[in-house]
């Protein structure tokens, strides 16, 4: 089911894909619940409705940031919007990463992908300059998947968080 909508995501024209995106996951979510009314009735026993929940959000949210990001003017979004667009269609990892990574997967809490993709690059950790005079961003304090270093030495391998 994700390998569908991230076809729908690459092949669909960014104008009609949060269209199509909300049918087929209407279609999904009706489907696995009548199912589950039939096989198990009034008994309660842990399925997937729940991962399904949060793959819901994430589909429905991938599909409207890339129809801002390539098919609505920058004075027609707002400042959310602005923030989360995504300029082209993510890649294959990416999106199923983003999809299935354990912490989301299971219980959230939710991001969107623009925030996922952010926080693996570390690009969310960069801020303005403290130092008005100075160009460019610098780097937070905070701990970020670009700042560890691997280092192997002896068999042995650290990892160094900066």
């Amino acid at each position: 089911t994700v390998a569908i909508s991230y076809v729908f995501l690459l092949f669909l024209s960014p104008r009609v894909v949060p269209y199509y995106m909300l049918v087929y996951i209407t279609v999904i979510v009706a489907v696995t619940h009548i199912y589950r009314m039939v096989d198990d009735y009034g008994v309660y026993k842990l399925d997937f409705s729940g991962p399904l929940m949060i793959l819901v959000q994430k589909w429905s949210t991938s599909a409207y940031e890339l129809h801002d990001g390539l098919a609505r003017k920058e004075e027609e979004l707002n400042e959310d919007q602005r923030k989360n667009k995504l300029k082209e269609c993510p890649s294959v990892f990416e999106y199923f990463s983003y999809n299935f990574t354990f912490l989301q997967y299971l219980s959230g809490p939710f991001c969107t992908l623009k925030e996922y993709t952010n926080f693996i690059d570390g690009s969310n950790f960069f801020v303005d300059n403290p130092n008005k005079f100075a160009m460019g961003k610098v780097h937070s304090k905070d701990p970020s998947t670009v700042v560890s270093l691997t280092c192997c030495s002896n068999n042995r391998m650290y990892i160094i968080c900066i």
